[in-house]
C-alpha cells in the first residue's frame, strides 16, 4: 500500500503562515523602506535637487542641469532550519501559532533589520562599486550626549535644514534605554502634549514629534555605552528583493526521519538619499 507523501501539504500551509506571520510581525523596518523586486545587482537612482529660474520673454528655454547618480544594491541569500520530531510536524507547520513557525518568522525579521539599518548608517557604493562612506553631515550627538528632548529635536532640525518635507513619514528607531528615557520626559507622556491611550496599552508613545518610534536591540554599538540610534524616512533606504520567504518541509531519512524545516530570502539594501538619514550617536546611562 503507497503511502501518501505529505511534504508538499505541509510545505504549502508553512510556507503561508509564515509569511502571513511575517507581515504581522516580522521585519519591524522592511515597511520603512522603498522596496524593488530585481533578479540581481540593483540600480537606484538619486536626482539630485533642480532649482527654478526666472524666464527671460522671448529667450531660449532654461536648460537647468539635472544632476543623476547611481546606488547599487547587491543581493545576499539566507537561511534558517531545525529539524521537528515526526510527531509534531502537524503542529508546527500548519498552525500559525506554532512556536517553530515564529521563531522563523522571527529569526528572518531580525535579519531583514540588520539588513537595512547595516544600509542606512554604514557606506554605499555608486554604480560602478566604489565605496561612499557615511556622510558626517548626517550625524548629531557623540560620546557624552544624553537622550534628552533637546537632543530629539535636534535630529528634527537636521531633517529641516536637509528640506525634508515636514509630512514626510519619519521613523525612529531607539533601543530599550531610549525608550525608557522617553518615558522619563514630560513631553512624551503627558496627555497635555500626547494621547495617553497609546502609552497606556503599548508601554511606549508609538507617535510622537513626527516621528513612528521603533524599539530595537539590532542598533551597533559604538564603544561602552555608547551607540547609534537612528531616524529616517521611507525615502532613505532602498531594500532590493530577488527571492522573498521561501519554505521547504522534508522527512529526513538520514536524521530518523526527522523532519527537516527550512526557510530562506535573498535581500540586499543600501541608503539612496544621505539627506533622510540621521545617525544618533548616544551615550546611554
Amino acid at each position: 500500500m503507497a503511502v501518501a507523501d505529505l511534504s508538499p501539504i505541509y510545505q504549502r500551509d508553512f510556507e503561508a503562515n509564515l509569511r502571513s506571520l511575517s507581515q504581522q510581525r516580522g521585519s519591524k523596518l522592511r515597511q520603512y523602506t522603498v522596496e524593488r523586486n530585481a533578479p540581481d545587482m540593483h540600480l537606484w537612482d538619486r536626482i539630485g535637487a533642480l532649482a527654478a529660474v526666472a524666464r527671460t520673454a522671448g529667450g531660449a528655454t532654461a536648460d537647468t542641469a539635472l544632476a543623476l547618480t547611481r546606488r547599487r544594491s547587491k543581493p545576499s541569500d539566507f537561511e534558517v532550519s531545525n529539524l521537528i520530531d515526526p510527531t509534531n510536524i502537524a503542529q508546527a507547520a500548519r498552525d500559525p501559532r506554532s512556536d517553530v513557525l515564529r521563531e522563523h518568522a522571527n529569526a528572518i525579521g531580525r535579519k531583514f533589520d540588520d539588513i537595512i539599518i547595516a544600509a542606512a548608517l554604514g557606506s554605499t557604493e555608486d554604480e560602478a562599486g566604489t565605496p561612499t562612506v557615511y556622510p558626517v553631515g548626517q550625524s548629531v550627538g557623540g560620546a557624552t550626549q544624553a537622550f534628552d528632548f533637546n537632543f530629539i529635536t535636534s535630529v528634527n532640525e537636521k531633517f529641516w535644514g536637509n528640506n525634508v518635507p515636514q509630512d514626510e513619514e519619519k521613523v525612529f528607531v531607539i533601543r530599550p534605554n531610549g525608550a525608557r528615557k522617553l518615558l522619563q520626559l514630560t513631553q512624551a507622556v503627558s496627555s497635555d502634549y500626547v494621547n495617553a491611550q497609546a502609552l497606556a496599552s503599548r508601554g511606549i508613545v508609538e507617535n510622537w514629534l513626527g516621528y513612528t518610534w521603533i524599539l530595537s536591540t539590532l542598533l551597533p554599538n559604538v564603544t561602552g555605552l555608547q551607540y547609534y540610534y537612528m531616524a529616517m524616512t521611507k525615502r532613505a533606504v532602498g531594500l532590493h528583493i530577488t527571492k522573498d520567504i521561501w519554505s521547504r518541509v522534508v522527512e529526513s531519512s538520514e536524521k530518523s526521519f526527522a523532519w527537516r524545516v527550512y526557510s530562506a530570502f535573498a535581500a540586499g539594501a543600501t541608503r539612496i538619499e544621505d539627506e533622510h538619514v540621521v545617525r544618533v550617536h548616544v551615550l546611554e546611562s
